[in-house]
C-alpha cells in the first residue's frame, strides 16, 4: 500500500470493483445461486429458532431476499426492515407485508415511519440479523457500502449476525476498521460457513 493509501481509498477501491461484478452477473444464473441461497439460509437452525428477523429490503443487484422476506413472514415469524435517520442512525422497523415499505434514503425501499419501531432493549432475544454487504471476507469481516449504519447500530447491541452473498465475492482477507464488526457466519449458494 502507498505512502497516503488510506483504508477507506482502499475500501473504496474494492467496492467499485465488487459493484461492476456484480453487476456482470447473468440474470438467470443470479436468480438460481439467490434461490439457493435463500434456500440453505431458511433451513438453518437458526432460522428456525428465531423469532425476530432483523432484513433489508435488497437493491436490484444484490442477492435478492425478498423470497426469505415472505417466508419469514408466512412462518409467524416478526421481520423488521431499516429506515434511516439522520446522523448516520437508524431504526428497524417491523413489517407485516410490503404494503408497509416506500422509497426511502440512497433510493433503498424503507418500511413507513408509522411501522412500530424494534425495540432491543425489549425485544431482544431471539434476533437474528442478515447484514448487507458487498464482499465477505473468512474471518466474517464485510465491504459494506461506506456509510457505517450498521456498524453504528451493533455496536452495543450483541446480535447473531448473517452474510447473504454470492461465493465468489468471499475473498481471504478484507480491510477493516476499529468500527468494522464480523458477522456470525457467512451463507453462499454453496453452502453456509461459520466463522469461530
Amino acid at each position: 500500500m502507498s505512502a497516503g493509501w488510506s483504508i477507506k481509498d482502499h475500501k473504496n477501491q474494492l467496492r467499485a470493483q465488487y459493484k461492476a461484478r456484480r453487476r456482470e452477473l447473468e440474470p438467470a444464473k443470479k436468480a438460481k445461486m439467490d434461490a439457493k441461497i435463500v434456500a440453505s439460509f431458511t433451513s438453518l437452525v437458526s432460522y428456525r429458532y428465531a423469532e425476530t428477523l432483523l432484513l433489508y429490503y435488497p437493491r436490484a443487484d444484490e442477492v435478492d431476499i425478498r423470497p426469505l422476506i415472505t417466508a419469514a413472514l408466512s412462518a409467524g415469524k416478526r421481520v423488521a426492515l431499516p429506515r434511516c435517520k439522520n446522523a448516520g442512525q437508524m431504526d428497524f422497523h417491523f413489517i407485516e407485508s410490503e404494503k408497509d415499505l416506500v422509497p426511502g434514503t440512497f433510493g433503498l425501499t424503507e418500511p413507513k415511519e408509522s411501522c412500530p419501531i424494534f425495540d432491543f432493549e425489549k425485544e431482544g432475544k431471539g434476533v437474528l440479523m442478515v447484514v448487507p454487504g458487498l464482499a465477505f471476507d473468512c474471518e466474517g469481516y464485510r465491504l459494506g457500502y461506506g456509510k457505517g449504519y450498521y456498524d453504528r447500530y451493533l455496536e452495543n447491541r450483541k446480535i447473531t449476525c448473517a452474510g447473504l452473498v454470492y461465493a465468489d465475492f468471499v475473498t481471504q482477507h478484507l480491510p477493516r476498521g476499529r468500527f468494522d464488526l464480523p458477522v456470525h457466519f457467512i451463507v453462499t449458494e454453496k453452502g453456509v460457513a461459520l466463522i469461530a
